[in-house]
C-alpha cells in the first residue's frame, strides 16, 4: 500500500481548506506537544475531493518507535486501528493480519549487511569498471543500481579492491603514454614523412623539390635541401637612347625553363680627368675624352 500521507498542525490543516488532495490522508498532530500529550489521540482525515475532507478516525495512537507498536493478536476485531510512529514518520494501520505502513516512501530501516557499493572489472569491457549500489531494507526488499565507467584510448580505468575490512572499492583512472614513431623515405625528388602511433598512421606529408631545389640523403640517414644556382647567361649591352650599359643575368624559373627568371640593372659609370672640370660617360659603348692624340702633339 502506498498512500499520500500529509502531517501537520491543526492550523496548517485549516489553511489547506479548499485545496485538499483527493485520496490523501491528513494527520493532524502537534509536534510541539510534550511526551505526555502524545499519549492523547490525534485526528486523521481523508481527502474526498478539493473541497471535502472527512474524518477517518478521531483517535490516532502515537508511539515513539516501531518496537512500541502493540504486539497483539491480529484479527478482524482489531482491524482499522491507526498508529503513528514518531522516529520514522510512519503511519501504520492494523489490517487484521499485521501492521501495514501507508507511506512506504519513508522506510528508513535498511540492512547494513546487505547494503553496499561494489566496484568490479567488466570482462566484456576490458578498459572499464562497473559500480553496483545495493540497498536492502529490513523486510528483504532489495534495490540494485549498476552503472559503468569506460576509459578511452589514452585513459585507463581499473577497479582497486579495498584492503581487508577497511575502506571501500575505488576506481583508478590513469593516463597512458603516447608514443609516436617518425619514418621517412626518399623517392626521386620527393621526401615522404610518416608519423605512426603503434599500427595507426597519425599523419603523413610529403616534401617535393622544385626545378631549382634538390633533396639528397646523406650517409648518416639525414636529408639535405640544396638550391640550384645555375645561370643560363650574363649579358651587358649598351643602353639604348642613353648613356651607360644594361647588365642582365638569366636562369631557370622555380617551375622550370618555361618560367625563366631574368634579373637586370642599369650601369652608368662616369670618368673624370685630372685638371679638367666635369665628368664623361659612355654613349653607345664609346667614351669620348677632350684630349690630344700623340699625332696631334707631334704636328
Amino acid at each position: 500500500m502506498n498512500v499520500k500521507f500529509l502531517k501537520g498542525s491543526q492550523a496548517e490543516f485549516e489553511r489547506v481548506a479548499g485545496r485538499y488532495k483527493p485520496g490523501a490522508f491528513y494527520l493532524v498532530i502537534n509536534d510541539n506537544k510534550s511526551a505526555e500529550d502524545y499519549k492523547k489521540p490525534s485526528r486523521l482525515y481523508y481527502g474526498v475531493d478539493e473541497n471535502n475532507c472527512v474524518p477517518v478516525n478521531q483517535g490516532i495512537n502515537v508511539v515513539n518507535t516501531t518496537a512500541d507498536l502493540p504486539q497483539q493478536s491480529f484479527n478482524q476485531n482489531t482491524a482499522g486501528e491507526f498508529y503513528y510512529v514518531k522516529d520514522k514518520n510512519i503511519l501504520c494501520i492494523n489490517n487484521g493480519k499485521g501492521w501495514v505502513q501507508t507511506n512506504t516512501d519513508t522506510v528508513l530501516d535498511t540492512s547494513k549487511e546487505n547494503s553496499n557499493v561494489s566496484v568490479n572489472g567488466n570482462p566484456e569491457k576490458p578498459n572499464g569498471v562497473s559500480i553496483t549500489n545495493t540497498i536492502a531494507d529490513s523486510s528483504g526488499n532489495i534495490i540494485t543500481e549498476t552503472y559503468d565507467i569506460m576509459g578511452s584510448d589514452y585513459i585507463q580505468i581499473e577497479a582497486v579492491p579495498a584492503i581487508g575490512d577497511k575502506g571501500v572499492d575505488t576506481v583508478k583512472l590513469s593516463l597512458k603514454g603516447i608514443n609516436y614513431q617518425l619514418n621517412s623515405s626518399l623517392n626521386k625528388k620527393t621526401l615522404n614523412v610518416n608519423l605512426n602511433n603503434g599500427d595507426t598512421g597519425a599523419g603523413n606529408f610529403n616534401i617535393t623539390a622544385g626545378s631549382n631545389v634538390n633533396i639528397a640523403e646523406t650517409s648518416t640517414g639525414n636529408y639535405t635541401l640544396s638550391v640550384n644556382k645555375a645561370v643560363d647567361g650574363i649579358d651587358i649591352v649598351n643602353r639604348v637612347g642613353g648613356t651607360g650599359f644594361t647588365a642582365s643575368i638569366s636562369g631557370p624559373g622555380v617551375e622550370g625553363a618555361s618560367n625563366g627568371t631574368t634579373l637586370s640593372a642599369d650601369i652608368d659609370p662616369e670618368v673624370a680627368l685630372e685638371g679638367k672640370a666635369g665628368s664623361y660617360k659612355f654613349k653607345n659603348g664609346v667614351l669620348t675624352l677632350p684630349v690630344y692624340s700623340k699625332q696631334d702633339i707631334d704636328n
